[in-house]
């Protein structure tokens, strides 16, 4: 593993709401509310569950709502500290209101942009989303599987997921992808902390593109490349709380 240390912090996140926080009884050293990304849900973060109830730190899961019901936690606690995890394009789908309220923010393999700035990466880039925009439209659970695969983790109950899938919202998601782009606010604060995972065998994101993120910030956050796939949170959890723990003091 390689870590490039912060020079500063930043993030962005949103809102406040009372509900039962999981596995945890009493209030809460931290709260963290975790951000899939495309063509996942909020079992994506499943494997984080014991880890950070082991340390009294509560995790809530947004579900952009691929796969059945959308649920959007709120953070609970005034007086906790306010964690976002995001990966890759779920730090796009979090709330900005939600990231001004944030002490933290860990981003996993994600992006300003989710075209690479240089011409001909880019139009690769978006000739090969094109190409996955048309194809799902006639085949989604091709789509699907064949990210996952690329992702380095496929759901273990894919088959359920396939069959549930929201054609209309990953449709929709997918053709966002084309002209996303993080919200200028997001850019602009400085949170009290930040941390970047990249996952040096990503084949979604191409790992160099985290230097892009982390230059485009206004602070200057913790860079760790790790040897992983896109699904890093979900394939090195263990690894990556412990970097968590380290540099946010949990």
């Amino acid at each position: 593993m390689m870590v490039i240390p912060p020079s500063s912090s930043g993030v962005e996140s949103a809102g406040v709401e009372s509900v039962a926080v999981e596995s945890v009884a009493v209030e809460p050293v931290a709260e963290v509310i975790a951000y899939h990304g495309w063509g996942y849900d909020r079992h994506f973060w499943k494997s984080w569950e014991p880890l950070l109830a082991g340390q009294n730190v509560a995790l809530k899961c947004f579900d952009r709502g691929y796969f059945g019901q959308p649920h959007k936690p709120t953070f609970s606690y005034p007086q906790t500290r306010k964690i976002i995890f995001a990966h890759s394009y779920g730090l796009h789908l979090c709330p900005p209101q939600q990231l001004r309220i944030a002490d933290a923010v860990v981003v996993f393999a994600s992006f300003v942009n989710f075209h690479p700035s240089e011409r001909r990466f880019q139009r690769r880039s978006q000739r090969i989303l094109k190409q996955m925009i048309d194809q799902f439209q006639s085949d989604p659970e091709a789509v699907l599987r064949a990210f996952w695969q690329n992702c380095g983790h496929v759901p273990v109950n894919a088959a359920v997921l396939q069959s549930q899938a929201s054609q209309q919202v990953l449709s929709h998601d997918l053709q966002d992808l084309d002209h996303s782009l993080l919200c200028a606010e997001f850019l602009a604060q400085r949170p009290n902390q930040m941390v970047v995972f990249q996952g040096n065998q990503d084949r979604i994101v191409a790992p160099a593109r985290a230097a892009d993120l982390v230059q485009a910030l206004r602070q200057r956050p913790a860079l760790i490349y790790h040897d992983g796939p896109h699904a890093l949170p979900a394939t090195q959890a263990q690894v990556c709380w412990e970097k968590c723990r380290e540099y946010l003091s949990l």
